[in-house]
């Protein structure tokens, strides 16, 4: 395969995997959703589309191992590249632990 058909198979298993389990927007998630243990996530930005000029491109993709905690590591991954959503620092959270945050930062900065 050359490398639009993989492209395309790929977002083609991200629509089919979106009409089984449905979309979460990260800003609006918590920790009472269902959460497995451990996956892989893929953030999309708004503005963000492929060539085609339709769908919304990928621009990150995460990983969360297993873990024996009591919570989901997915969950926790995900809070961490969200930040707090209320209080005094709204909107902020810790680049230290969160490499998207450490390069949106960074991004905005320069």
């Amino acid at each position: 395969m050359d490398r639009l058909k993989h492209l395309n198979h790929f977002y083609d298993t991200l629509m089919e995997l979106r009409s089984k389990t449905g979309t979460r927007i990260l800003a609006t998630c918590n920790i009472q959703m269902e959460w497995p243990q451990q996956g892989v996530y893929f953030f999309f930005e708004p503005g963000e589309l492929r060539d085609n000029g339709k769908q919304m491109r990928v621009v990150r993709v995460g990983v969360s191992k297993y873990s024996e905690s009591p919570q989901s590591p997915l969950w926790d991954r995900l809070r961490e590249h969200r930040g707090t959503i209320s209080g005094k620092f709204s909107g902020g959270g810790n680049h230290r632990i969160s490499n998207f945050r450490y390069h949106v930062g960074s991004a905005l900065i320069n």
